[in-house]
């Protein structure tokens, strides 16, 4: 008996070591931006718990929303109950805080539930408090809406980068003649405008995407992709 033990602690011990996240910040922010060529579902739990207590999330707040959508999109169904199982019984402030968004921004019908089952597992007041505001408010539908703030932009290279859709550039080429508007629409297209060259250069899949893109544009949309493909290739400088 007593042998029997051991050996499964033993396979425990090493299943556990298998699967935690040894990250550092940098190590972590490559992980998440290169997820889509690799995705490693056994990590996306001790990730997020790794995400919600570090640095990261405590001094860079406009990280919270896109890495809430990187884990929303990231995560099917199993995952989502297994990683609320998880956390629900010995979990810090931060990773409950930030697993609450993720439940937010997944919107699903099992994701709310969840939301709502969060009050009764946790006891903290701000739970109780945060909950019953983030039931009824709605999370719009990201590859499927116009991008309308520089957040929204990150939020979709978030889902990108957790799946590799090519709505997610697509959604962000739409706002790319907004750079020549006026007020908040030049921010918002010239942040499409830097973010798409930036990514064009960095990943192929990326450029066959924004390729795919320029041959059913015309027009100023096709001008705006061709200049997005010259910058990226250093063909403007």
């Amino acid at each position: 008996m007593r042998e029997w033990i051991f050996i499964s602690l033993l396979l425990f011990s090493q299943f556990a070591h298998a699967n935690k996240c040894e990250f550092t910040e940098q190590s972590f922010s490559q992980w998440m931006m290169e997820y889509f060529r690799a995705p490693e579902p056994s990590k996306l739990n001790c990730s997020l718990s790794y995400y919600a207590n570090s640095q990261l999330f405590q001094e860079h707040r406009d990280s919270r929303m896109p890495a809430a959508h990187f884990f929303a999109y990231a995560l099917d169904e199993n995952g989502l109950a297994e990683i609320f199982e998880t956390l629900a019984s010995e979990s810090s402030l931060n990773e409950r805080m930030f697993l609450l968004h993720v439940f937010w921004v997944k919107n699903t019908g099992q994701s709310k539930a969840f939301l709502e089952k969060a009050t009764s597992v946790w006891p903290e007041a701000v739970i109780a408090e945060m909950v019953p505001k983030m039931l009824p408010a709605k999370t719009g539908n990201l590859l499927h809406e116009q991008p309308r703030s520089a957040g929204a932009l990150d939020n979709l290279w978030a889902v990108f980068f957790a799946t590799g859709k090519a709505e997610a550039v697509r959604q962000i080429s739409s706002v790319l003649l907004l750079k020549d508007g006026s007020g908040m629409e030049i921010l918002i297209g010239g942040a499409a405008s830097w973010s798409l060259t930036a990514n064009t250069r960095q990943y192929p899949e990326v450029r066959v995407i924004v390729e795919q893109l320029l041959e059913e544009a015309q027009g100023n949309q096709k001008a705006a992709l061709e200049d997005v493909l010259a910058n990226a290739s250093g063909k403007n400088t």
